[in-house]
């Protein structure tokens, strides 16, 4: 994550950040931390985040696109049918450039894409995605 200003984003949501890197995990903390009052909690792969949704309460969920196991577009297609998850927004993060052909092939694969409201690219520049994150609890 690249730092930027101080953003003035004050809400206290609660995100769910989900990456199977430590090194990314630490880095969301310690950004979140600085220059926010979210509440983050963390999981470390899909199945982690999925069970953590399913027995608790977010605003947001960052999600990573690419994990082991169950990647974030697997999360994110399970939360599209759950009645309960398909309300949480979701950020999609992702090491492939969002704007590439490869990255919107694989969102076209799956057809229940209404919780996925943004996307960052990695490496995440802190002040793009704190704006998206803003943009996204606005509208909840």
């Amino acid at each position: 994550m690249t730092a930027g200003k101080k953003s003035s984003i004050n809400e206290r949501a609660k995100i769910l950040v989900v990456d199977s890197d430590k090194n990314t995990m630490k880095a969301y903390k310690e950004v979140f931390a600085e220059k926010t009052k979210f509440k983050i909690i963390s999981a470390a792969g899909g199945r982690e985040a999925l069970k953590k949704m399913k027995t608790g309460h977010f605003d947001l969920v960052i999600l990573d696109v690419m994990m082991p196991k169950m990647s974030g577009i697997d999360v994110a297609s399970a939360m599209s049918v759950n009645s309960r998850l398909k309300k949480i927004p979701v950020i999609l993060a992702s090491a492939l450039p969002v704007a590439s052909n490869a990255f919107w092939k694989i969102i076209r694969e799956h057809n229940e894409f209404a919780v996925v409201k943004e996307t960052v690219e990695k490496p995440i520049e802190v002040n793009e995605l704190l704006a998206k994150i803003k943009r996204v609890l606005d509208k909840q």
